[in-house]
């Protein structure tokens, strides 16, 4: 009789392990999603990450692509939009300094543009960076409306 509680009480403690194992890890891979996204055919791909810094109450910045507006996105959060094949003018709302980036946008590529305020240095930025760059930054950003 003891033999056998002690084994189920093993039993169980293994399962306990594992689903807590099991739901670590999906929770981890969920925090970080791939950087490819699916994009409807003949369109490109921008990520807009947010890379300001962290303020009291969390800003957000709007992204405009000529008069008409693509994206908001607040502080340490990314999003991702899809873009018809051509010129694009983009510029950053509530950044002046920052000015604007241009972007040739050609179908199935994907492009990264960083909005970025200094709250200490009041710096501005509103430009491309590199794959690289922008997946090593993601990784500790939340998608935006995944809070």
């Amino acid at each position: 009789m003891i033999q056998r509680r002690s084994r189920r009480s093993v039993g169980a403690v293994r399962c306990l392990l594992l689903a807590l194992l099991v739901g670590a890890c999906a929770r981890s891979a969920g925090q970080t999603p791939p950087v490819y996204v699916q994009r409807a055919p003949g369109m490109a791909a921008l990520y807009v990450l947010n890379l300001s810094e962290p303020t009291l109450i969390p800003s957000k910045n709007s992204i405009y692509d000529g008069r008409r507006k693509i994206a908001t996105v607040t502080e340490d959060h990314y999003l991702v939009v899809e873009l018809a094949p051509g010129r694009h003018v983009l510029n950053c709302a509530g950044l002046p300094l920052a000015g604007s980036a241009v972007v040739e946008a050609v179908a199935g590529e994907t492009y990264y543009l960083e909005v970025a305020m200094g709250a200490v240095n009041k710096t501005q930025a509103c430009g491309f960076i590199t794959a690289a760059d922008a997946e090593r930054w993601r990784r500790h950003m939340k998608p935006e409306g995944q809070d």
